[in-house]
């Protein structure tokens, strides 16, 4: 269990004190979207979460994005992990993550009353005992045979007061935390349940926009008045793509091939290498590597860019690079060219033959991958395997264009026309069912060139 809080800077309430709000730490962003959603007023679809480089997908988890440890591994620590909320492109809110104990303990900071700030010679002991003159009256005028029996009963009554004394103390601490006397007490929304922290940590709070981009991969210029509205440039160097396809098969080993793992709109800068001798078991990577590592070492190649999910992998006899942009796939063909022994290295779309068509997307969840929309495509298609489809440009439909009543899908929701290659056995399949796939609800037509 996650324990958000929501920072809302505020001209009119300057010391204002956040929300918080507990979340199932198998989440994904749509989750939590959906929970901020009641909680700022605004509808799903304007609400972006941003972290210190891009804005995260939907659909991604986040115990991964806030690199949350296995059980067995350490307690697990996220102390004031911060994202961003943004109302479209506009800043709204800090967004600050902690475990059930580090909520435990800001909650407790948050809402810890006046007095905690008085030196503790100006305190209470925590624990007073008080004489009772009335067991003394008691003891004194007890019978010299009762004495020993009014002895250890006056003992046991001065240790259960002591007993009460602590409880009672207790209670009262707890009653300060959880109680509410004027609104600007901090609670955990709908929980009751964040107590007795006993390890949690204050990280400091992080409320300008230098401090948040001072991580960032583009430096940015010093402030000194705080400025919500981010409308910088991008840098281009910090992606703001998700460049891995993953399967949620309740921990199953992966077993696709290691181009499936890559996004359909990165695999047109995939290549493939082979061996030109036939009689040869596969490539000679140590040759490969060999001739790679001597240019990485010689030439300037601090331009070049491969993706961060599958860069380099092996499959059957065949060595997969995955780039990121054509002048590096340029850049990997031409150094094979230079290996010996002879090496041919084919774009992923000419080694598998890939054919060429459209279709139409109706947008129901703006910004879900591809990769999810295939999934679903593999699910309700039978037969249909996507690992090869290569998305090469996807365009919004204009609703003013002539011909938008005939392509368009849906009229609930935005249409965008994909443009892609695809493999001969998913062509056949898509040629036997009329040229169409079923997604959701309809049935998209598939257009082949001649």
């Amino acid at each position: 269990m996650f324990v958000v809080e929501v920072k809302i800077p505020s001209a009119d309430v300057p010391n204002s004190k956040p929300q918080m709000f507990e979340i199932e730490q198998t989440a994904n962003v749509l989750d939590l979207k959906m929970k901020l959603e009641a909680l700022v007023g605004l509808p799903l679809s304007r609400l972006e979460i941003q972290n210190l480089s891009r804005n995260l997908a939907n659909d991604e988890n986040l115990s991964e994005l806030l690199r949350v440890k296995e059980p067995r591994d350490s307690i697990m620590k996220i102390n004031g992990s911060a994202f961003s909320l943004l109302n479209g492109k506009a800043f709204l809110a800090f967004l600050q993550f902690y475990n059930r104990s580090e909520g435990d303990s800001q909650l407790s900071f948050l809402n810890r009353p006046s007095d905690s700030m008085l030196l503790p010679v100006d305190r209470l002991p925590q624990f007073c005992e008080v004489s009772d003159s009335q067991d003394s009256t008691i003891s004194s005028i007890s019978d010299k045979t009762n004495t020993s029996f009014e002895s250890a009963s006056t003992s046991a009554s001065s240790a259960g007061r002591k007993r009460k004394a602590r409880l009672s103390d207790e209670e009262s601490v707890a009653k300060r935390i959880r109680s509410s006397p004027s609104p600007n007490v901090v609670k955990v929304v709908a929980q009751n349940v964040l107590s007795n922290n006993q390890d949690g940590k204050i990280s400091t709070f992080i409320n300008s926009k230098a401090m948040i981009y001072a991580k960032s991969c583009k430096k940015e210029p010093s402030v000194t008045t705080e400025d919500f509205d981010y409308e910088e440039e991008p840098n281009p160097h910090c992606k703001d793509k998700r460049d891995c396809c993953t399967q949620n098969k309740c921990g199953m080993p992966d077993n696709r091939p290691p181009y499936a793992k890559t996004m359909p709109e990165n695999r047109r800068y995939g290549l493939v290498i082979s061996n030109d001798d036939k009689d040869a078991e596969g490539v000679d990577q140590e040759a490969l590597m060999r001739q790679f590592f001597k240019l990485f070492e010689n030439c300037g190649v601090h331009n070049l860019h491969f993706s961060s999910c599958t860069s380099v992998a092996k499959f059957c006899v065949n060595l997969l690079v995955v780039c990121e942009d054509d002048e590096t796939a340029d850049w990997v063909i031409s150094a094979v060219e230079g290996v010996c022994p002879p090496h041919t290295c084919l774009p992923f779309i000419k080694f598998f033959r890939l054919i060429r068509c459209t279709f139409v997307l109706p947008l129901i969840v703006p910004g879900k991958p591809l990769c999810s929309i295939f999934d679903l495509l593999e699910m309700q298609n039978c037969g249909i395997v996507t690992h090869k489809w290569t998305v090469i440009g996807r365009t919004i439909l204009d609703p003013c264009q002539e011909d938008f009543n005939e392509m368009a899908v849906s009229s609930l929701c935005d249409n965008e026309l994909i443009e892609l290659y695809i493999d001969e056995d998913s062509k056949e399949i898509i040629e036997n069912q009329c040229y169409k796939l079923k997604y959701c609800f309809w049935r998209l037509k598939f257009d082949f060139e001649c």
